[in-house]
């Protein structure tokens, strides 16, 4: 003798609460693969640099970063060097030109009004 309620269909209420849960886990995975999916296709092809380091001289800086890119792309990165309280002491826009590699290592000195106590490429964009 069975306690659970059968519906007009046959099925029962445990039945249907297991249905729900297998379409909830469903929409959450097709939600999850739809995230992944616009994060990947967001960033293939993205400018891109890394501040590897920068040497410091009196009234100049040369800083040293990476530069991913498409293949073929003209890059303007934008390289500041900053003093003790963070205040912008010297700037230089830099173009690096097309190349066959993804990954590029650029060398920039950028003269400074006073003494810089670090260096940061800001950005870097496709032209």
């Amino acid at each position: 003798m069975s306690t659970a309620v059968e519906g007009q269909d046959g099925t029962t209420p445990r039945d249907t609460r297991s249905r729900w849960w297998v379409v909830g886990g469903v929409l959450v995975l097709a939600a999850v693969a739809m995230t992944v999916w616009f994060g990947i296709s967001m960033t293939r092809g993205a400018v891109s640099s890394t501040d590897i380091g920068f040497e410091l001289e009196e009234r100049q800086v040369t800083m040293v970063f990476d530069v991913d890119r498409p293949v073929g792309s003209v890059i303007t990165c934008h390289v500041k060097a900053l003093d003790g309280q963070y205040a912008t002491v010297g700037s230089r826009d830099v173009e690096i030109p097309a190349s066959e590699q993804r990954s590029d290592r650029q060398r920039v000195t950028v003269r400074t009004t006073t003494q810089a106590v670090t260096a940061t490429v800001e950005r870097c964009r496709e032209q």
